[in-house]
């Protein structure tokens, strides 16, 4: 899990206008929704739909990483993406234990091949309710007959989901919010419930299916909206 703090790209004064969650799974699937943040009058984020030029861009695939030179390169192939964009950058470890990416890809707002450097930290990640180990859950859909393509992620605490309908896209973002401890005869029971931070589209996204890990396991399938949807990752640590 990594959210970022600060971007620069092709020389420019580096600053951060968006709120960005990556969130990679065991078996390196990821997704990556950036959402800029807040202009005057507006919410901190979206959380009814839109409006839609609130998201900078958002996209899913599976990374692969090796080293070089000591250092850790990462490639980035992002599958909802047409045709498939790759954006490969260095990473740096930092002293205050950040990462800074150093890298180029194709910007898909400008179709252009764009230098940039990102300052990543990593959160911790928390077990959720009364769990006693952190979970992680991936769901992914691939319809080509329908032109149709999501992935949903869960890592500990946060989830994401983004799905891809011809060329209208949607994407979710939820948070396990911790509410206090409630006594019950057994001893104590943890209070909270999962809520969501944002919302761009007017697709469903069975985000909810990943908060109870009992309705989730590898290689079933789950009907939703019309869509089968695939439980390619879970797994608890």
């Amino acid at each position: 899990m990594d959210r970022k703090l600060i971007v620069g790209q092709n020389n420019e004064p580096a600053s951060e206008p968006t709120s960005t969650l990556v969130l990679t799974t065991g078996e390196s699937r990821y997704i990556d929704i950036r959402i800029f943040r807040s202009r005057e009058g507006e919410p901190d984020l979206p959380n009814e739909g839109g409006p839609l030029d609130r998201l900078e861009w958002a996209f899913a695939g599976v990374s692969h990483s090796e080293l070089k030179e000591g250092e850790k390169l990462i490639n980035l192939w992002h599958r909802l993406d047409e045709p498939p964009l790759e954006d490969k950058g260095d990473l740096y470890q930092q002293p205050d234990g950040t990462t800074l990416e150093v890298g180029a890809m194709v910007n898909p707002r400008t179709g252009l091949m764009t230098q940039y450097q990102e300052l990543w930290e990593e959160p911790l990640v928390e077990c959720t309710g009364n769990d006693k180990k952190r979970l992680c859950i991936c769901l992914t859909v691939d319809n080509p007959s329908l032109h149709t393509r999501g992935v949903v992620v869960r890592v500990g605490q946060w989830c994401e989901g983004i799905i891809r309908v011809g060329d209208e896209v949607s994407i979710e973002r939820w948070k396990w919010v911790p509410k206090g401890q409630k006594i019950i005869a057994e001893g104590t029971t943890a209070e909270g419930d999962w809520e969501r931070q944002a919302k761009i589209g007017r697709i469903f996204l069975p985000c909810a299916l990943t908060f109870v890990k009992e309705r989730v396991e590898v290689g079933n399938t789950v009907e939703v909206g019309g869509l089968t949807w695939d439980a390619m990752e879970k797994y608890e640590w």
